[in-house]
């Protein structure tokens, strides 16, 4: 019907011809089937909205005389006098007539209701579709599909300014307000908080390292005892010993102090004999055996962890430099004395008997392991003398002067 009367519309309100196009106003179910128009209404149109611009678009009508004449649009309905309007009439006389359209509705149905009452109420009035929000009672501004209209749904619905030693307000079941004891049953309110206990559980503040507070039993809490020890560190989750390196100084500084998960590990430095504590330098020594160099030359002591060396040669001695180190007399002829010499690292008086200082011809010394001795005189035939100058025998008839004596 509606399709009829606009084709009508159409063609008594414009004097164009309708489109001579296989398209126009073929059925269709989506635009995708008018191959290029749009599909509106269930028919194929040039443009979106075609159908509203002709039936609510501005027409006029021409005639002579005056009277009352019938419009139609989207919809039947009568309308007179003189004047603009929206709509096309068709009639006799001067002037425009105004036409009324086709109404949005029958009835509620036709507003597209979803049935749930708490979206609110889609009614039709005088054509027109109407939405009616629902629970607008201040009493029951709430809405439960269930119970219609009701004064809460959850208990912040129900919250009221007031003191919190009051009460607290909550939603019941039923979906009334209604004020419930603050506090616990044996607890007591004041300054806005609940008091006492009945458990070690209402006690806990939730601080790890304050302890565990327990509930005396006079309906008082009685604070928790510290959890960690006195050398032990409190993580608000454990009890540690160290949270770094430098909570685990042992004020050693011949240790090396590390913190691993939550403990301390003190590591001794490598030292063979020992450690200072105050500066962490090794010692190097505990007794004179650890400053032995082998050096047969030194005498060795540990002093205070310091080893120290003097020489172990007595006064006329010399360290030997040959073989091992080790004192002896001496290494060669000037470390000895006077008219020495140094035989096997020793001082001697003689390597052979002409190094005695009185060895003569006639009374000769002998060379005996270093030390020189009188030896044999020397022996001349009856009638000679020993003559040392001359180291022969001289007559005793001939004196000799140069022979500086004779024997």
């Amino acid at each position: 019907m509606r399709l009829l009367l606009l084709l009508l519309l159409l063609a008594s309100a414009t004097a164009c011809p309708l489109p001579d196009d296989a398209r126009y106003l073929r059925p269709c179910a989506s635009s995708a089937d008018c191959d290029g128009y749009v599909c509106e209404a269930d028919r194929c149109v040039p443009v979106a909205g075609f159908f509203d611009v002709l039936a609510e678009g501005e027409g006029e009508g021409e005639g002579e005389g005056e009277g009352e004449g019938e419009g139609e649009g989207e919809g039947e309905g009568e309308g007179e006098g003189e004047g603009e309007g929206e709509g096309e009439g068709e009639g006799e006389g001067e002037g425009e007539g105004e036409g009324e359209g086709e109404p949005d509705c029958v009835d509620d149905d036709d507003c597209g209701a979803d049935d749930i009452f708490c979206n609110g109420l889609d009614r039709c009035a005088a054509g027109e579709c109407v939405h009616e929000v629902v629970c607008t009672d201040a009493v029951a501004p709430f809405c439960d599909e269930v119970d219609r209209c009701v004064a809460c749904l959850v208990d912040v619905d129900c919250l009221k300014p007031h003191d919190f030693c009051a009460g607290r307000d909550v939603c019941l079941t039923n979906h009334t307000c209604s004020t419930e004891a603050a506090c616990p049953v044996g607890l007591s309110c004041e300054n806005s908080q609940c008091t006492g206990c009945i458990a070690n559980s209402d006690c806990d503040d939730g601080v790890f390292c304050n302890g565990v507070e327990t509930c005396d039993g006079s309906g008082d809490c009685a604070v928790g005892a510290p959890p960690c020890d006195v050398d032990e560190l409190c993580t608000g989750t454990a009890c540690v010993q160290c949270l770094s390196a430098a909570s685990c100084d042992d004020r050693n500084a011949c240790t090396v102090d590390t913190c691993d998960a939550g403990s301390c590990t003190s590591t001794p430095r490598a030292c063979d004999n020992g450690c200072n504590p105050a500066t962490g330098a090794c010692f190097a020594c505990n007794d004179d055996s650890d400053c032995d160099d082998n050096n047969g030359c030194t005498t060795n002591r540990c002093t205070d962890n310091v080893c120290t060396a003097a020489s172990a040669c007595a006064t006329f001695e010399v360290c030997s430099t040959d073989g091992p180190p080790r004192c002896v007399g001496c290494n060669v002829d000037d470390d000895c004395f006077g008219s020495q010499y140094c035989v096997d690292n020793s001082c001697v008086a003689c390597r052979e008997a002409a190094d005695c200082p009185r060895h003569s011809f006639c009374d000769p010394q002998v060379c005996n392991e270093g030390v020189c001795a009188l030896g044999l005189p020397h022996d001349c035939e009856p009638g000679f003398d020993c003559c040392n100058a001359l180291a022969t025998c001289v007559s005793d008839d001939e004196p000799r002067p140069d022979c500086g004596g004779v024997r």
